[in-house]
């Protein structure tokens, strides 16, 4: 799946601890919440969603530590190869 905001495919991020994270544009949260609930990933939304220098809205998608960075990147990477 594009980063819209970016124009590259969406990462996710090794939060450490935390658990893996994957910042996006705010437009694209419903897409990427399917794909995890399609997967029975545990996950939550950050409240809070950003713009900086007038850019699109950016937000956080925190995914249960439970779950690896590599993983998750294949559900994603999964979506983009089907658009």
């Amino acid at each position: 799946m594009m980063n819209t905001s970016a124009q590259r495919p969406l990462v996710v991020l090794d939060g450490g601890a935390a658990g893996p994270y994957i910042m996006l544009p705010l437009t694209q949260v419903e897409n990427v919440r399917a794909i995890l609930d399609s997967h029975d990933v545990s996950y939550w939304v950050d409240t809070w969603a950003v713009s900086l220098d007038e850019n699109p809205y950016m937000t956080v998608i925190n995914i249960s530590a439970k779950f690896d960075v590599d993983s998750i990147q294949r559900m994603i990477d999964a979506a983009n190869e089907a658009e």
